[in-house]
C-alpha cells in the first residue's frame, strides 16, 4: 500500500545513504521496541513525498528487519517524532557500501504533522527469510523520545470465513497487517468505498428479545490512523462467505464512525466489513448496542518459549455462559491440531488466568497458536491466534553479526556457572551442520564459529551440556 504522492519508483532505484542501521533481526511475534534516537542518521533528501512538510534537506535513518520463515506482516510503530513536517518511509533489499538499492515498488508512504506513525509488509512483496531495509526521512529530527517497535502478525479477522466478534463492551482492534482481496472479498462499492486496501471483518447477533424491525448501532472510537484518511468505510451483509447479501454501507472521517443497521430480525447474524480510508493504518476500539453480549470480555492470550516447551496465557476479565476454551497448533496457518481443552464451571466476574504448556512444542519450527472459545450453545469464536518464533526461548545468546557474511562470526553467550558443551548449527529440518565443544566461564562469553561452508538460509544455532541447552536463530547472506 502506497499513501500520499509518490515519483515512480524507477526514478531512484539507488539512494545514497551510510549503511548503519538499527537491527530487529527476525521479526517475532513479541513486541520488540528499540530506540528511534539512538538509530545512526545521515543528511538526506525525501526520495518521493511532495506536498508541505517534504522535500529538501533532512535526516534519514536505516533500520534492518528480517522475515520469519513463514513471511507474516510486519507491523512498525513509530511514536515520539516530530509533528510540525513531513515522515517518509521507504522499503529497500540491499544496502551496500553507502547506497541502498533495490526500491520494493509502491512501498514508499508519506506521513504529515503526525508524532505517531504505523508501517507494514502488508501488501509488500516481501519473502520469507530474507532480510530488507527501512529508511526513515524525517523532514525535523525527533524533539524527545522516540522509538520504533516491531512484531509480526497474522489476523484471523483479515478473512471473511473468521470474523471478530463485537460485543457491547468496546474492544481494541488495528488494521496493520489486513489486505485487501482475500477469499469472500465482495465488491468495494459494497463497502462505500472506491477500493479495498485493509479490511478487517466482524460479526454481531442481534439480541434474541429486540422486536422486529430491530435496529443496531455499531460504534468505532478512538480512531488514531496514519496514512491515508482517518477514519473508515464500512458494509453490512447477511448470508455466508462467498454467497454475502449486502444490506448496506456507510463511511465517515474523524476519530469516531457510526453506523446504523435497520430492520433485521432478533438473534439475526450480521457480518460487518470495516476497510480503512484511502488505506488508512489505524486503531481504534468497535462496540455495538442492541446485540447478545460476548460470553466472554476477552484481554489477551500469549505465549513464550521455554526450554521445556511453549507455556501460554490466557486472561480474561468476566465470562458468562462459556463453556470451554480450545488450543490448536500449526505449522502452515492450514492444518490445526488441538493440543489443549480447558473446560469451565459457572460464570466468572474479574480477573480470571488459564496457564498450559505444550511439552510437545517441536523446537525447530515456526509455530502458530489459536485460542477459540465455544459458549454453551455450540458457538465457537477464534479469540486470538499467535505465532511462536522457534527460537524466542531468551535473550542470553546471540549471533554477532546476524545476519551472517563473510566476516568473522561469534556467539555471545551469558552462562551462570562455569561448564563445558558443544555449539552444535543446524538446519530448518533439524539437520546437524557444524559442531564445536567449547567451555564457557561464568557470565558472558564470546566463541568464534566457522560459517564460511554454509549457504545462504536460516539456521539455528544450539549450546547444550548435561542440564539445560539454549538456542538461537541466524541468517546467513
Amino acid at each position: 500500500m502506497a499513501f500520499g504522492v509518490f515519483v515512480l519508483a524507477n526514478s531512484f532505484n539507488a539512494y545514497s545513504q551510510s549503511c548503519s542501521a538499527t537491527n530487529f533481526g527476525t521479526v517475532g511475534s513479541a513486541v520488540t521496541c528499540l530506540d528511534f534516537d539512538a538509530t545512526p542518521s545521515g543528511a538526506g533528501s525525501s526520495a518521493g513525498c511532495t506536498g508541505s512538510g517534504f522535500g529538501g534537506s533532512g535526516t534519514a535513518r536505516i533500520i534492518q528487519f528480517c522475515t520469519n520463515a513463514s513471511n507474516q506482516c510486519v507491523s512498525f510503530d513509530f511514536s515520539g517524532l516530530a509533528s510540525a513536517n513531513g515522515t517518509e518511509i521507504s522499503l529497500w533489499t540491499t544496502c551496500s557500501a553507502g547506497a541502498l538499492s533495490g526500491y520494493v515498488t509502491n512501498s514508499i508512504n508519506c506521513y504529515s504533522g503526525s508524532t505517531a506513525v504505523g508501517w507494514s509488509t502488508a501488501g509488500q512483496a516481501t519473502t520469507a527469510n530474507t532480510c530488507y531495509y527501512l529508511r526513515v526521512w524525517t523532514k525535523d529530527p525527533p524533539t524527545g523520545t522516540a522509538t520504533v517497535c516491531a512484531n509480526v502478525e497474522s489476523p484471523t479477522n483479515d478473512f471473511c470465513t473468521a470474523p471478530q466478534q463485537i460485543g457491547t463492551a468496546p474492544a481494541t482492534y488495528d488494521n496493520y497487517c489486513m489486505t485487501a482481496g482475500t477469499a469472500g472479498d465482495p465488491a468495494p462499492a459494497q463497502f462505500c468505498a472506491g477500493s479495498l486496501e485493509n479490511n478487517a471483518w466482524f460479526s454481531f447477533t442481534t439480541l434474541s428479545t429486540c422486536t422486529f424491525p430491530c435496529t443496531v448501532t455499531i460504534n468505532i472510537t478512538g480512531i488514531n490512523c496514519t496514512g491515508g484518511g482517518s477514519g473508515f468505510q464500512i458494509g453490512y451483509w447477511t448470508g455466508v462467505c462467498g454467497a454475502l447479501s449486502n444490506i448496506g454501507c456507510t463511511s465517515g472521517a474523524g476519530g469516531s464512525v457510526t453506523a446504523t443497521i435497520n430492520n433485521l430480525s432478533p438473534n439475526q447474524t450480521v457480518l460487518v466489513g470495516i476497510d480503512g480510508n484511502a488505506g488508512a493504518y489505524c486503531n481504534f476500539s468497535i462496540s455495538g448496542t442492541n446485540i447478545t453480549p460476548l460470553p466472554v470480555t476477552f484481554i489477551d492470550f500469549s505465549g513464550f518459549r521455554k526450554s521445556y516447551g511453549v507455556e501460554m496465557k490466557c486472561q480474561t476479565l468476566s465470562e458468562k455462559n462459556n463453556a470451554f476454551y480450545t488450543i490448536e497448533r500449526s505449522r502452515d496457518l492450514q492444518n490445526w491440531t488441538e493440543i489443549h481443552r480447558e473446560y469451565v464451571v459457572g460464570d466468572t466476574f474479574g480477573l480470571t488466568e488459564y496457564q498450559m504448556v505444550d511439552y510437545k512444542a517441536p523446537e525447530l519450527d515456526l509455530l502458530y497458536y489459536r485460542l477459540t472459545q465455544t459458549d454453551l450453545n455450540g458457538t465457537a469464536t477464534v479469540l486470538k491466534m499467535i505465532s511462536m518464533e522457534e527460537t524466542t526461548f531468551n535473550n542470553r545468546m546471540k549471533v554477532i553479526p546476524n545476519p551472517v557474511n563473510e566476516e568473522p562470526t561469534f556467539v555471545s553467550i551469558e552462562w551462570d556457572y562455569d561448564t563445558f558443551g558443544t555449539f552444535v548449527v543446524k538446519d530448518t529440518q533439524g539437520k546437524e551442520l557444524l559442531s564445536k565443544k567449547a567451555s564457557l566461564m561464568r557470565g558472558v562469553n564470546m566463541v568464534k564459529l566457522e560459517m564460511e561452508t554454509l549457504r545462504p538460509g536460516l539456521y539455528m544455532v544450539e549450546f547444550s551440556n548435561n542440564e539445560s541447552k539454549q538456542m538461537t536463530k541466524f541468517i546467513k547472506l
